[in-house]
């Protein structure tokens, strides 16, 4: 998929800064275009990433659950008793 990404933004940028060589005159305006969406991407990542990060890490969180939640190493690698489940695999 990045690849493809790649190959489209090769194939894009050339054709844009072109056309507008050929329609305004000069090659500031396709540049200024992707320049501008550039820009546009870096804002709306940079939004994305701060929103998903407060929906997963809270105060007091690790991943959406709670800190005293997780299990300890104990709990882990409890061995279970004449086959029953393990004290972590019971818990959840």
């Amino acid at each position: 998929m990045i690849g493809e990404v790649g190959a489209l933004g090769a194939g894009l940028v050339p054709n844009a800064i072109g056309l507008s060589k050929q329609y305004a005159g000069s090659h500031m305006w396709g540049s200024m275009l992707f320049a501008g969406l550039a820009i546009v991407i870096l804002v709306m990542l940079h939004v994305m990433q701060i929103r998903g990060a407060r929906t997963w890490v809270e105060k007091g969180k690790v991943a959406g659950r709670a800190v005293h939640e997780a299990p300890t190493h104990k709990q882990l690698y409890a061995k279970p008793a004449c086959g029953a489940a393990s004290t972590f695999a019971s818990s959840y």
